[in-house]
């Protein structure tokens, strides 16, 4: 399968060959005619859990048999550390895309927004796009492949949606799309290589997205989000995933309590990742914006919709005419407000704002879309509540 115009990722090795490196990296051993060096160094690295005297470690592959003065701890290699000259390093071309404009192929990237929004809705159609090769809400799927959905929170509920969106689209028979339903615990090394091993042996020749849902569960009580230097402990094991399985890694995850502006916990993530997605709300509709992108690539936001179907729903663009669009639950909050103090003389701006109790900019906002919508109406500088929007509160 061609993978875009940038440059083709090594392919993981076989089981053996695996199993041949490791050992050949806990004695030091020339690794030459073997694979690739620095993809071996890798390997040996990200996996150095292998190691059978590992208390707890439970793994299948055919591990050599190494006799325990063997097993020392091997120099950091030279051939671990790349060195470019500055011409060169210039000239190299940029990753291939994932999903052209939004997601650079290999890359880490967080989807983000607030509890029951619809986040993973939004994760599970880019899954099923890139599983596919179709294009992804309008953007196109530039190196469609493997996808691996793992489900850590609410995975019964992922078969409803998997259910909606096949007989939404028409879907029929397999596709290179797997959901794993339990938690991969970034915070306990065994399990990450565990899990990593598994991805090599199922995959061999890679695969393009991996989704965790959500950072939360991923973390597992074992890291707190809030913290820098483990919210990096956990960047780490996703990258050592990434490193192995050559997948664009990307977490789902919540907004602050206080700043929906951004994602819940350290900054530490904002900073390391590549891309970040926010879900959120804007001109009455569900809205998909990168608030962080590669260089100077910013894509338009899109505005997504909810679609129900088949007792679940899918995901889909919003194309509708603002003012058909129904209200937000902060919108009828507003509305509510109003005519609870509005009365025959109606209100002003002003007295409308405090009484609602809302943020000065989602005021701003409810406001000028429900005059929109021409469930309010604004005369002689004091808004009132019209029929229509009497009708649906």
């Amino acid at each position: 399968m061609t993978r875009g115009n940038g440059p083709r990722r090594p392919r993981p090795p076989a089981r053996d060959v695996i199993a041949e490196t490791v050992g050949a990296a806990y004695r030091g051993d020339d690794l030459a005619g073997q694979i690739d060096r620095e993809l071996a160094a890798r390997i040996a690295e990200d996996l150095r859990l292998y190691d059978p005297s590992a208390p707890g470690l439970e793994h299948d592959l055919p591990l050599p048999d190494l006799d325990p003065a063997e097993r020392v701890a091997a120099p950091p290699s030279k051939e671990r550390f790349r060195f470019y000259a500055d011409e060169t390093w210039a000239a190299l071309p940029s990753p291939p895309w994932l999903v052209e404009r939004w997601l650079p192929a290999g890359q880490f990237a967080v989807l983000f927004g607030t509890s029951g929004i619809g986040k993973s809705f939004v994760a599970l159609d880019l899954a099923y796009a890139v599983a596919r090769g179709v294009p992804w809400l309008g953007q196109r799927v530039v190196t469609p492949g493997q996808v691996v959905y793992v489900a850590g929170e609410a995975a019964i509920s992922l078969r409803t949606r998997c259910r909606a969106y096949r007989q939404h689209y028409g879907v029929q028979g397999p596709l290179p799309l797997q959901i794993v339903p339990d938690v991969v615990r970034l915070g306990e090394p065994t399990e990450v290589t565990a899990f990593a091993s598994a991805l090599i042996e199922r995959y061999p020749n890679g695969i393009q997205l991996l989704i965790f849902d959500t950072w939360a569960a991923a973390l597992a009580g074992l890291l707190n989000e809030k913290d820098t230097q483990e919210t990096s402990r956990a960047i780490e094991a996703v990258e050592t995933i990434q490193r192995v399985s050559g997948a664009t890694p990307l977490v789902i995850h919540h907004t602050g309590w206080l700043n929906q502006e951004r994602e819940r916990g350290s900054y530490a993530l904002r900073a390391h990742v590549a891309v970040s997605l926010n879900l959120g709300v804007a001109d009455g509709a569900m809205r998909l914006s990168a608030v962080k992108t590669r260089d100077d690539v910013t894509p338009d936001p899109i505005p997504v919709r909810l679609v129900a179907t088949a007792g679940s729903a899918i995901i889909g663009r919003e194309d509708r005419p603002t003012e058909q669009r129904p209200l937000t639950e902060l919108e009828r909050t507003a509305l509510r407000c109003l005519h609870e103090i509005g009365g025959q003389q109606g209100v002003s701006a002003h007295d409308w704002a405090q009484a609602s109790g809302l943020p000065h900019g989602s005021f701003y906002r409810a406001r000028q879309r429900l005059v929109q919508f021409a469930a309010v109406l604004y005369e002689r500088r004091r808004y009132h509540v019209t029929p229509l929007g009497e009708s649906v509160l």
